[in-house]
């Protein structure tokens, strides 16, 4: 799969392209008045910056991706709880929002679901701890009480947020079961990034071959130079 840099404007994609695009939570698109309306609801500051941020986001992208103007109104739930495209939009178009307490993420892929994640470090400790036993494969688990303790919290990002995305695409979520996932033993078909702070990764369609990036200040890197390092 071949990585490509992407600026805006974002033209249609094709069948075998994915497209992620990240930008910190300050940096994303204005809300209109009708997004601030929808977030009246939240109660809890962050989380409606998180909601505004990310709906901004999307809804921008999207609207340049189809080349018509993309509203909330045209957002639905799936049965699974994932967003998608409403069926009067006559889209194939599939997408996936991430955000954290800093940054906003959106991958977008045509006829296939994408998932994507993104975490900060400083959310995971130094120390592995027997919780951590709920969400890991009992060989990730041995892999890292062998590791260096700096080594420890970046790790535990990672792997979460590889096995955060999988599950996001398949549309099952947390409770399919991270602990089945062994990033060690499986070919996930999951690019990664980081910047200073966090791991973001990608849940490919299988009949990705590009994957097109705008995402300023984070760079790929290789799972397992991370994991098994």
């Amino acid at each position: 799969m071949k990585i490509v840099s992407k600026n805006q404007p974002y033209a249609a994609l094709q069948p075998d392209q994915t497209l992620i695009i990240v930008r910190p939570q300050v940096g994303c698109p204005e809300p209109s008045a009708e997004l601030e309306r929808a977030a009246e609801g939240f109660e809890a500051l962050s989380r409606r910056k998180e909601f505004l941020a990310s709906r901004a986001l999307l809804l921008e992208t999207s609207s340049q991706l189809l080349g018509t103007d993309v509203a909330l109104e045209h957002l639905r739930r799936e049965e699974s709880g994932r967003l998608a495209f409403t069926h009067q939009m006559q889209t194939e178009l599939r997408f996936n929002l991430t955000h954290s307490a800093e940054t906003v993420g959106v991958a977008f892929a045509v006829g296939q679901t994408v998932g994507v994640d993104c975490e900060q470090i400083v959310r995971f400790g130094n120390e592995l701890k027997p919780r951590e036993q709920k969400w890991l494969s009992p060989e990730e688990y041995d892999h890292l009480e062998s590791q260096a303790k700096d080594l420890v919290a970046e790790q535990l990002c990672l792997l979460w947020t590889i096995k955060e995305a999988v599950t996001k695409k398949s549309g099952h979520g947390f409770a399919s079961g991270f602990k089945t996932i062994n990033t060690l033993l499986n070919q996930l078909g999951v690019a990664c990034f980081k910047n200073e702070n966090e791991f973001l990764s990608v849940a490919l369609p299988e009949n990705c071959t590009q994957l097109l990036i705008d995402a300023p200040g984070w760079q790929a890197v290789e799972a397992n130079s991370v994991i098994k390092a």
